[in-house]
């Protein structure tokens, strides 16, 4: 997609536009002429000239009949007035310069305001009949239709459309006619010059639809000169979940057209990159021209209702969501990413069966928002991934074909409801499968279109192939999230914590089944439990969920501590874990989260591990106050576990340097020595090759023992 929005400032004096030229409009009037020149495909051309405050249509103009052929229209607008001017191109090249050389301009006597002729399928100019001095208007407001509810930044461009420039504002924004917020800005803009801004203050979207007004006022510190274009207002609905949604791209194509085949590879190229893959849903309709084509003939009504729908002249043309159109090359992955930003309002689930040769696709469409007023239609398409022929069945050469519509289901569409958030549609198809389709190959694709704007408002494709779809449905994106806690063995001490994102928890409460209203609840026995989530505003219930609380074995704790010498505060604190899923993740009462803690004081520590499935076991350790051999000589040592098995962690805090750790058996044999340094060290000693029995262990500086442990070690 190409669109083009350009801002114009007319600034010619007032007195032209009065002078006997136009004297055929009304006093305070002037007269504008809108000039087109068509290129080859006058059909594909049309525009309006708007009022932009108010949004009236004052003149409108294609399609044309004629091709090169200059049109043009007189039409008087009010000197106050600012005027909007949009061309549109149905095949989404422009006017010019590929099939002719087409141009617009709209002139004022012999002022030209607007000017063009090179776009994609729109371009809108803006401009002033009569400038003022000083003149900001909003031009957009950079939020989607819907939104998900909570803190939200209100982002925007507006235009100076006065003769000078302007060096700082007022911007100011408003929901359902409240409170003003008001941002000054310092900003540099040039007559003619857009500015994107972001306003500082956040708005807390609540739940439901709202309106929001935006505009500029007092430039350089003096009223606006022409208020009548200052605000603009746009309807957002802020939801509590949103859909996420699959990019339509509806492609027309021929098997006898060399223009297909040469543009159609491309495409898929872009379609086949991993990273566009799963992100849309491609439909192939195969055309009536411009020669012969087996996969027409097999289903010519579905391509023919969708040929006249979108008005298709030509092929190939491609359609992105209903509105984006343009030959095969319009397809890249910045597109899709844009389009599949947007958020879909309403959810699919696609339930099917098979019976024989026939499937059943039961479709439930859930609204998410309170839709907009406007007709809408929802669609199921049978696709066939690839439908391959040895040699090529038409004359461009292409024997490969991508997503083949089989059947549309109907053809034209079922009609839906502007459904209410909440509220549901049901419709049920059937599918009796030809015997020219590979049936594996299948695909259903549902999507919701809205008539009017030709708008894609949901599409879902299943994953399946048609009629093995038990239970599938188009994800969502929502606020709450759930942290739960699963209860160790019988201690019923699980947990459920939720929260919203993006400050939502201020909109909302909460009631659980327990009878909590909290979003925490605790001291959970395994099973289910179920919360609803409540407007504070309305107190309508917004979404149930249930949680499930599981059980998890408890894991066993050993605790060992090495006494602290007096006021040295040289103590050790450690803990190991076994018989619980890995990782571990330790919390000490000090703020320590390592399994050995060193440098206590004499006292009482707490220690809570936590391990891989979230089960928690707390434990304390009692640090003494020891005047031992060991502490005599400043050695603090810790071995565990003990009694050990293949292997122990030995913790010892030397006071020297050049010291050696010594292993013995029981009757003085050294099994194993370990050099140390100054400081607490830390390592670990093989016992897997000792005998059961008891061993013990010391600390040697120059041939003199600093004390002596024992250890166990038992497989």
């Amino acid at each position: 997609m190409k669109k083009i929005v350009q801002f114009v400032l007319l600034l010619t004096a007032v007195a032209v536009f009065t002078s006997p030229l136009f004297a055929q409009c009304a006093g305070g009037e002037t007269q504008l002429t809108v000039t087109v020149k068509t290129d080859q495909y006058p059909d594909e051309t049309t525009w309006n000239l708007k009022n932009y405050a108010t949004g009236a249509i004052l003149a409108s103009g294609g399609p044309y009949a004629a091709a090169n052929t200059t049109y043009t229209d007189d039409v008087c607008v009010p000197n106050s007035a600012t005027v909007q001017f949009e061309i549109f191109d149905a095949y989404g090249d422009g006017i010019c310069c590929a099939y002719g050389t087409g141009f617009f301009n709209v002139t004022a006597g012999t002022t030209t305001l607007v000017t063009g002729g090179e776009f994609g399928d729109e371009e809108t100019q803006i401009f002033a009949v009569n400038p003022q001095t000083k003149d900001l208007l909003v031009t957009k407001i950079s939020m989607q239709d819907y939104v998900l509810a909570g803190s939200k930044q209100i982002p925007g461009t507006l235009l100076n459309l006065g003769t000078t420039t302007v060096g700082n504002f007022n911007l100011n924004y408003r929901v359902d006619g409240g409170t003003v917020q008001t941002q000054f800005v310092t900003a540099s803009i040039a007559p003619g010059a857009s500015y994107n801004f972001t306003h500082s203050t956040p708005w807390l979207a609540d739940f439901g639809t709202h309106d929001l007004e935006v505009w500029a006022s007092d430039p350089d510190g003096v009223a606006d000169m022409n208020p009548d274009n200052d605000m603009l207002s746009k309807s957002v609905f802020s939801a509590f979940e949103l859909g996420e949604r699959q990019v339509l791209i509806e492609h027309f194509t021929q098997a006898s057209c060399g223009p297909c085949a040469a543009q159609n590879p491309a495409m898929q190229a872009i379609l086949a990159q991993q990273v566009n893959v799963g992100r849309y849903a491609h439909i192939a309709y195969h055309t009536s021209w411009p020669g012969y084509d087996p996969m027409y003939n097999q289903n010519t009504a579905d391509p023919d209702a969708r040929v006249d729908y979108y008005g298709v002249s030509g092929v190939p043309d491609v359609f992105v969501d209903g509105t984006v159109e343009g030959p095969p090359g319009l397809v890249t992955t910045n597109l899709i990413n844009q389009q599949k930003a947007i958020p879909a309002a309403l959810g699919v689930r696609v339930e099917e069966s098979i019976s024989g040769s026939t499937a059943t696709i039961n479709i439930t469409v859930t609204s998410l928002v309170d839709l907009a007023p406007g007709t809408y239609k929802l669609y199921a398409a049978i696709i066939e991934q690839m439908v391959n022929y040895t040699t090529a069945p038409g004359s461009n050469g292409e024997k490969d074909f991508p997503n083949v519509l089989r059947k549309m289901l109907p053809t034209n569409g079922t009609t839906m409801p502007a459904l209410a958030a909440g509220e549901t549609f049901t419709t049920t198809q059937t599918y009796t499968f030809p015997s020219y389709v590979d049936a594996t190959d299948l695909r259903t694709v549902v999507f919701i279109q809205e008539n009017n704007t030709k708008s894609i408002v949901q599409t879902f494709k299943t994953p399946d192939a048609t009629g093995t779809n038990s239970w599938v449905e188009s994800p969502t994106q929502g606020l709450l999230s759930a942290d739960i806690n699963p209860s160790c063995g019988a201690g019923n001490n699980g947990s459920i914590s939720v929260s919203l994102a993006d400050g939502a928890d201020a909109l909302v409460y909460y009631q659980w089944t327990t009878g909590g209203s909290a979003a925490t609840i605790s001291n959970l026995a395994p099973g289910f439990y179920s919360v609803g989530v409540y407007s504070v505003a309305t107190d309508e219930l917004l979404k149930t969920y249930v949680f499930e609380v599981t059980e998890t074995a408890p894991f066993n704790l050993t605790v060992n501590s090495v006494s602290s010498a007096g006021s040295a505060n040289n103590g050790i604190a450690s803990v190991s874990a076994t018989n619980g899923q890995a990782p571990y993740t330790y919390a000490w009462s000090t703020g320590s989260t390592s399994p050995t803690i060193t440098g206590l004081a004499p006292g009482t520590y707490t220690i809570s591990v936590t391990d891989a499935t979230g089960c928690t076991v707390v434990s304390t350790v009692q640090v003494g106050d020891s005047v031992g051999i060991e502490d005599a000589q400043g050695v603090k040592s810790l071995c565990y576990p003990n009694p050990a098995n293949n292997s122990a962690t030995v913790v010892m805090n030397v006071p020297v340097a050049n010291a050696e750790f010594r292993l013995m058996d029981v009757t003085g044999k050294v099994v194993l020595v370990q050099q140390m340094g100054a400081g607490v060290n830390t390592f670990t000693i093989s016992t897997a090759k000792l005998s059961n029995g008891t061993y013990y262990y010391q600390v040697v500086d120059n041939g003199v023992s600093l004390g002596t442990q024992k250890l166990v070690v038992l497989h």
